[in-house]
């Protein structure tokens, strides 16, 4: 009963959101799919496309269909009365709906990511399509996440890009899994559910990132970037964190910067459907002063991800295969903090395991997802992951790989508002997220 309770908040949103969300991505959106094809359309078709291993793909689709059917009721019902229209009008501030606010809901089974707020959004400052945005999000516990961005984007006659952007994040319960052996501390893939702590943290970040897009598809980049952070042991409750983690109980302030490139050869940003992504990014930080006990923090960083697109059959209807790298080395004799080491968890390409679940110096992950449309916009998602957290490369082993599996439902809109419904299943349990944010 109380995992019933636990998930009646979320759906009731699910129902409220149903309704309203139509007025945010009724404009926003690619052309919906084709319809069905006719009965005679469909007699034309050559025969294998008739047989059971060609329509095995279509499964998912009816298994879903039966628990979406009431929603969608509602929603043919809300275009009836043409509510999307009347909804529409609360969210945006002008007739171009170019400027405007959104909610910002955020709710997870394992309580550690959840929270209300809103965004403020202007998406053509002087009529030049510059955007300046504006978020929080609060929640109990003295939980507050507060970011803002300025962006020039590039245009045909105008290919230079720019965005400013900081954070300010205030959180006195940090979940993290570590635990001391022998002197030595052991973090990550070698800890278990009773290895749970918690920290305390204060951050302020600030960063600024410029380029060039030099074809349609290929963006180069060089940002510079700084934080400075405080984090002391968490709340009572939960086990002390070992003296040695670096970066404990110290007020550490660090600057660097490094530089990007992104290939991609999508045919959509917002609902792709076909062709490939990768991303690079290297960058080094360190901090200007060593500390108290001289101690000093630096350490470089690297991320590579690349998403390849399979089309399906029908529109919108894919396979996307993603492998994602992160990891972090020291710079120097510099020491890491421990809070800035890679993260796979629920909301970190594995996405059964809670917050912070394994974190290490590297981190790497393969997923595989079946995409097709419920409705419009819509799509549902069908997932795989797979991955693991390591200290050297030589740790990589296919017996420490953590899985997941589970499905979601989501959207974007042109305005960035990404709804996302999410179930993942794994060996430690079931993680639910309800995420209606937008994103910049």
């Amino acid at each position: 009963m109380r995992g019933l309770a636990r998930l009646a908040r979320p759906a009731a949103w699910l129902l409220v959101l149903a309704v309203a969300l139509p007025a945010v991505a009724q404009e926003d959106q690619p052309p919906a799919p084709p319809s069905p094809p006719s009965q005679e359309e469909d007699d034309e078709r050559p025969s294998f496309w008739k047989r059971s291993p060609s329509r095995l793909l279509e499964l998912p689709r009816y298994l879903l269909e039966l628990p979406w059917y009431p929603i969608e009721q509602l929603l043919n019902v809300s275009e009836r009365v043409d509510l999307p229209n009347r909804i529409r009008d609360l969210f945006y501030f002008n007739d171009e709906r170019t400027a405007g606010w959104f909610p910002n809901i955020v709710y997870s089974s394992s309580e550690d990511v959840e929270g209300l707020g809103l965004s403020l959004f202007h998406h053509n400052l002087f009529g030049r399509q510059q955007e300046a945005d504006a978020a929080f999000i609060y929640k109990a516990r003295d939980q507050l996440l507060v970011r803002g961005a300025y962006t020039i984007n590039p245009t045909p006659g105008h290919p230079i890009f720019f965005k400013a952007q900081a954070a300010y994040v205030h959180d006195n319960e940090v979940p993290i899994y570590v635990r001391a052996v022998g002197g030595s501390i052991i973090p990550g893939a070698d800890t278990t559910l009773s290895d749970r702590s918690s920290y305390a943290a204060r951050r302020t970040g600030a960063g600024v990132t410029a380029g060039r897009q030099i074809t349609a598809g290929l963006d180069l980049s060089t940002h510079l970037r700084g934080f400075r952070a405080k984090v002391t042991q968490g709340g009572p409750g939960f086990p002390p964190l070992p003296a040695g983690l670096a970066g404990l109980g110290e007020e550490i302030g660090m600057i660097g910067g490094g530089v990007g490139v992104v290939w991609d050869r999508r045919d959509s940003r917002l609902r792709p459907f076909i062709g490939a992504l990768v991303t690079a990014e290297v960058e080094a930080l360190a901090a200007p002063h060593a500390d108290d006990d001289g101690t000093r923090f630096g350490y470089t960083r690297y991320r590579l991800e690349a998403q390849e697109l399979i089309p399906l059959f029908k529109p919108h209807r894919m396979l996307v295969l993603r492998q994602t790298l992160h990891r972090v080395d020291r710079l120097g004799s510099g020491e890491i903090p421990f809070y800035e080491l890679p993260v796979l968890d629920f909301v970190e390409n594995l996405r059964s395991f809670d917050r912070n679940r394994f974190q290490d110096r590297g981190a790497l992950t393969v997923s595989v997802e079946y995409h097709y449309p419920i409705w419009r916009t819509w799509d549902a998602v069908l997932f795989v992951d797979a991955g693991e957290v390591f200290d050297h490369y030589a740790d990589i082993a296919i017996d420490a790989v953590q899985l997941s599996e589970g499905a979601a439902i989501r959207f974007m809109t042109d305005n960035r508002l990404l709804f996302v419904l999410q179930y993942g299943i794994g060996r430690e349990g079931d993680q639910f997220l309800f995420s209606f944010q937008q994103f910049f």
